[in-house]
């Protein structure tokens, strides 16, 4: 999570207080509408009773332009792409979304070290096949997917339970539809 030098925050106590101070008047940048991104701000408006408004974009590339010339406040990104921008000061490093934090900023805290409790926002990748897949090419798969990704099919299906229900309820709270 990051935000333009020129927004006066320095953490995501500071973000808050300046979003409930200026309701609907920061604006939070996101690719891919009903993205990743889209819903780690409405996660994040919902535990902290801001009024953020959303501005949607294709994809970070084109979201990186308005970004860094300060026409929008705030964003949130992968922490690959955002590093070299905190680190040279054209943005601001608030926190990352996921409970731990970053090796790539080891002093950026997480949110939920902010002040938000279980904010957990990560990023992960899974692989499906047909149901009708024989058990045997599954396992197969699932071994050498085992080696890359470091998760088994249980904790797969574990993950993604937990996920649809978190983001279930935030894409219906937030009225989020597909395009």
């Amino acid at each position: 999570m990051v935000a333009h030098p020129s927004l006066p925050v320095k953490s995501i106590a500071d973000l808050i207080q300046l979003a409930k101070s200026k309701p609907g008047e920061l604006h939070y940048a996101a690719s891919s509408p009903g993205g990743a991104q889209q819903l780690s701000w409405e996660l994040f408006k919902r535990s902290t009773g801001t009024n953020l408004v959303y501005v949607p974009y294709k994809g970070t590339g084109q979201l990186m332009p308005d970004l860094l010339a300060g026409r929008l406040q705030v964003a949130i990104d992968n922490v690959a792409v955002l590093t070299q921008y905190i680190r040279n000061g054209s943005l601001r490093g608030l926190a990352v979304t996921s409970l731990n934090r970053s090796p790539l900023l080891p002093d950026l805290p997480t949110v939920a070290e902010s002040g938000i409790p279980g904010f957990d926002v990560n990023g992960w990748f899974g692989v499906y096949a047909p149901a009708s897949m024989p058990p045997q090419i599954v396992r197969q798969i699932g071994e050498a997917m085992i080696n890359v990704m470091a998760n088994s099919q249980e904790e797969l299906r574990k993950l993604l339970a937990k996920e649809m229900a978190v983001w279930g309820k935030v894409i219906r709270d937030a009225g989020i539809k597909a395009e």
